[in-house]
């Protein structure tokens, strides 16, 4: 998980491949034709027997915990996401070391404000 260390470089803990039931880890309820919702995490619907989930903003998602509270979100076009409660609609995006905002979605695929680069993609 991201975290400060001395000097104000940002360090990340990646800790891949913890299994985990989403709609436990992100506080979720049910709700009609298997989709969950969450207050911080949005609405999305697990796949039976994996972690791969269809967020409504994010498109399919890799997910696992990171042991705490957050979870790590593999996307193809991404790599490897961070967030947790009070930080998302912020991602930490593994890759580059950098923060992204997720706007919404259009035509069925993420709209980002990347930080490092300082525009929308």
């Amino acid at each position: 998980r991201p975290h400060l260390r001395r000097g104000g470089v940002l360090a990340v803990q990646p800790a891949f491949g913890r299994r985990l039931d989403v709609g436990r880890a992100v506080h979720s309820d049910e709700a009609a034709g298997g989709w969950r919702t969450s207050d911080w995490f949005g609405t999305f619907r697990r796949q039976s027997d994996s972690e791969w989930i269809y967020h409504a903003r994010l498109g399919w998602v890799y997910a696992l915990t990171d042991g705490q509270q957050g979870l790590w979100l593999w996307m193809m076009d991404e790599g490897w996401l961070w967030t947790q409660p009070g930080t998302h609609p912020y991602l930490f995006r593994h890759r580059s070391g950098s923060w992204l905002y997720l706007m919404g979605s259009e035509a069925g695929k993420p709209v980002f404000f990347d930080f490092s680069a300082g525009f929308f993609r």
